[in-house]
C-alpha cells in the first residue's frame, strides 16, 4: 500500500488529547449525573460508546485525509488495449488548394491541413487510446511513438511547419512499413489499427507492388482505415512563400510541365479491403466523420479481442474511509 498525502498521518497525534479531552468530559457529566440523581461513579455506557466513537474518528479521518491507496488488478477495456498509429501524408500533393475551406482561418485551404484537422478532431473522439504518429511522402518518418499522452500529439501538429516539411512523392508502402515498425514492439497491446490520411497518391509503387507488400508473410494483419482528402478532379500545386499571400507559382516536373494531382480512392480501396479496415473521404464540411472512424475501429477491435486481460492498478480508499468517517460522527451526535 502507499499514501498519497502522508502529511496528514501527523493528525493521529492527536488522538490521545482528544480521547483524553472526551475521558475527561465525559467523567464531568457522569459526576453531574451522580450528584442529581444518586447513580454510581462508574460511566455509563453512552459515556464509554462516545469515548470509543471518538478514538476511531482520528483513527479513520486522517486514513481518509492521507489518502490510502492499495494494489488491484482491474480489467482493460477496450480503450486500453487499444494502440493507434496515425499517418499524415506530407508530400507535395498534399499543398494543393482543393478544399472547400480551411478548417482553422488562420492556415491555408489545402489537404495537408484539412489532414492536419481531422487528427485533431480524431483525437477529441479517443479516450485512453495509445497513439502514435508520422509523417510519410516518398519515406515515412516516425514522429511521435505510440502514447496514451494525446496533448503532446496537438502540440506537434499545431507548432510543426508542414509546409516546409513536405517532400516530392509519396509511397503508401514506406507509410505502411513506418506504422508497423512503430507498433513491432507493442506486444502487450492486442488491439492495433493504422490510419493513413492521405489524398490517395502513390508514386513509388505499382498496384502489384503494393498488393505483395500487404500479402507477405512479414507483414503483420491489422486493419488499416483510410482518410482521403482532395478532390478527384485534376488540380495544380501551387508554390507559396511563408509571409506571402500570393502565389508565386506552380511545381513543375523534371522535364519543367507543370505537375497535376487528383486524389484518388482506387489503391486506398485495396489496402482497406485487404485489410479488413474502411474508406473515408473527407472534406471540411464533413460532419462527424473522425467520430464514425473511431467507432468503427472500437467495434472492429471489441469483434475481434475476446481475451479479458487484468492490470495492476491502485485501489484509492480515501472516500471509503471518509464515509466511515461522516458515519462514526453522526453516531457520535445521535449518542
Amino acid at each position: 500500500m502507499k499514501w498519497t498525502q502522508p502529511a496528514y498521518l501527523l493528525l493521529l497525534l492527536a488522538l490521545p488529547v482528544m480521547v483524553l479531552l472526551t475521558l475527561v468530559t465525559e467523567r464531568y457529566w457522569q459526576r453531574v449525573r451522580v450528584l442529581w440523581s444518586g447513580q454510581r461513579a462508574r460511566l455509563h455506557w453512552r459515556s464509554q460508546l462516545r469515548l470509543a466513537l471518538i478514538a476511531a474518528l482520528f483513527i479513520v479521518l486522517p486514513l481518509a485525509l492521507a489518502g490510502l491507496t492499495v494494489p488491484s488488478m482491474a480489467g482493460q477495456s477496450t480503450h486500453e488495449r487499444m494502440t493507434l498509429v496515425i499517418g499524415l501524408d506530407v508530400s507535395k500533393s498534399m499543398l494543393a488548394e482543393d478544399v472547400l475551406e480551411s478548417p482553422e482561418p488562420q492556415r491555408l485551404a489545402n489537404r495537408l491541413n484539412l489532414g492536419r484537422s481531422f487528427i485533431n478532431d480524431l483525437l477529441n473522439e479517443l479516450e485512453n487510446e495509445r497513439v502514435g504518429l508520422f509523417f510519410f511522402a516518398r519515406d515515412g518518418m516516425e514522429v511521435v511513438p505510440p502514447t496514451r499522452d494525446h496533448g503532446f500529439i496537438r502540440y506537434i501538429l499545431r507548432h510543426t511547419d508542414m509546409g516546409r516539411l513536405t517532400d516530392s512523392g509519396s509511397d503508401l508502402v514506406a507509410a505502411l512499413t513506418t506504422a508497423d515498425n512503430m507498433m513491432a514492439d507493442d506486444s502487450s497491446q492486442a488491439n492495433e489499427a493504422v490510419v493513413l490520411i492521405t489524398d490517395g497518391e502513390d508514386t513509388e509503387n505499382t498496384l502489384e507492388q503494393l498488393m505483395n507488400h500487404l500479402q507477405s508473410p512479414k507483414t503483420k494483419q491489422r486493419p488499416v482505415y483510410s482518410v482521403r482528402v482532395g478532390s478527384e478532379e485534376s488540380v495544380l500545386i501551387p508554390i507559396r512563400k511563408p509571409g506571402i499571400p500570393t502565389i508565386e507559382g506552380f511545381y513543375t516536373d523534371e522535364q519543367g510541365i507543370t505537375l497535376q494531382t487528383r486524389a484518388s480512392d482506387a489503391r486506398l480501396q485495396h489496402i482497406t479491403a485487404l485489410t479488413q479496415g474502411a474508406n473515408w473521404h473527407y472534406r471540411s464540411d464533413t460532419s462527424r466523420a473522425a467520430q464514425q472512424v473511431v467507432d468503427q475501429i472500437l467495434q472492429h477491435a471489441q469483434q475481434t479481442d475476446k481475451a479479458v486481460v487484468s492490470s495492476l492498478g491502485w485501489l484509492d480508499l480515501s472516500s471509503l474511509f471518509l464515509m466511515f468517517s461522516l458515519a462514526l460522527y453522526s453516531l457520535y451526535m445521535m449518542v
